[in-house]
């Protein structure tokens, strides 16, 4: 379990002095979320009312296409596919988004933290060619050799909207260079060299440089996640998520 019933707490709360919990409270609350494969919000996830909008933006329409109203399944498998692949609870990274002390003392609401996190772990996730001592599993070549895994259909869902697309040339190019990872004399640079295919087909069919990174997007892709208002009623955009986020 990745304290769970911390993280739920933490994000409805703005302000903390000081949070503990007794053993029973924390096994009632624990009890909650036994099925460890859902993410923690979707136990008391009742989502958002119809007809009432998410941030009132111009991204509003995008929101309601992909997640809709009230629980939404494909927010789910995002999260899903964060737990596993991004590494957001992971203690042996930086992330750790059930850590309460990401969600104490701040000015900006508990939500805008988290978005900066996930965008964090989805830039450093293309990047990666290990897991330390996880070894290379979970990389971005094993994302994208099942096109036909639910995680891989929630990244696609949310990718697609922010205008990263893969074409058939890219698939055949891909392919070859993730099948060639196994059988390489140094598989990290074999895995360097998908990241970065990977990375130029997103971009070129962008329309963007493909020396560049895919920092912009994917900080696009994070922004179509459901995102909360200041107290003040101010729309928050994200900032550089490496200044807002301490480990």
């Amino acid at each position: 379990m990745y304290c769970a019933a911390l993280h739920c707490f933490a994000l409805n709360c703005v302000e903390h002095t000081e949070m503990k919990f007794r053993v029973g409270q924390y096994n009632i609350l624990g009890d909650c979320f036994a099925d460890n494969m859902k993410p923690w919000f979707w136990y008391g996830y009742a989502g958002l009312v119809k007809n009432k909008p998410y941030l009132n933006d111009e991204l509003d329409p995008v929101r309601e296409r992909l997640l809709g109203f009230g629980r939404s399944s494909l927010l789910v498998k995002f999260w899903t596919l964060g737990k596993r692949f991004l590494k957001l609870f992971h203690v042996d990274f930086p992330y750790q988004m059930q850590n309460v002390s990401h969600y104490q003392n701040i000015s900006v609401a508990p939500s805008f933290v988290c978005t900066n996190i996930i965008h964090t772990a989805l830039c450093d996730f293309f990047n990666r060619d290990d897991l330390g001592k996880e070894g290379d599993k979970d990389l971005a070549h094993e994302l994208f050799a099942d096109r036909s895994s639910e995680e891989y259909k929630a990244w696609a869902s949310f990718a697609t909207e922010a205008g990263l697309l893969l074409h058939t040339d890219d698939w055949v190019d891909l392919d070859a260079h993730r099948h060639a990872i196994p059988g390489s004399s140094n598989r990290t640079v074999a895995i360097n060299v998908f990241n970065r295919k990977l990375q130029q087909a997103y971009l070129r069919n962008r329309g963007m440089d493909s020396a560049a990174d895919l920092s912009e997007p994917l900080r696009l892709v994070v922004s179509l996640l459901c995102q909360k208002k200041r107290l003040d009623g101010e729309i928050l955009h994200l900032g550089t998520p490496r200044e807002s986020v301490r480990p």
